[in-house]
């Protein structure tokens, strides 16, 4: 929030993805920001969003995804899928979304 607030200051244009931007009052809240929902596990979502911007040219990408997971569980409990789970959301997909951003 602490960067987009200050590169907007600036008078940069800033877009913002948010899983939930009903709830994303705080980002609302900072003139200029534009808000896109995106949940970036979800390859129809970071297609239409892509689509969406275009051609759009960006100086910037800031990719700030990830989930904990499952509170209740350790490395000894933890499944497979749910650590693949994790590391899809948390690693490989803000790649593949910023290769997609590249064009």
């Amino acid at each position: 929030m602490g960067l987009v607030t200050e590169l907007s200051s600036r008078g940069r244009h800033v877009t913002a993805t948010v899983r939930e931007p009903a709830k994303a009052a705080d980002l609302k809240a900072v003139p200029g920001v534009a808000i896109e929902g995106l949940d970036i596990d979800n390859p129809a979502m970071v297609e239409a969003l892509v689509a969406r911007l275009g051609n759009a040219q960006f100086d910037l990408v800031f990719v700030n995804a990830g989930v904990i997971g499952p509170r209740e569980r350790t490395a000894e409990t933890v499944t497979h899928e749910e650590v693949a789970q994790i590391f899809q959301i948390n690693a490989a997909s803000p790649v593949r979304l910023t290769y997609k951003l590249r064009g």
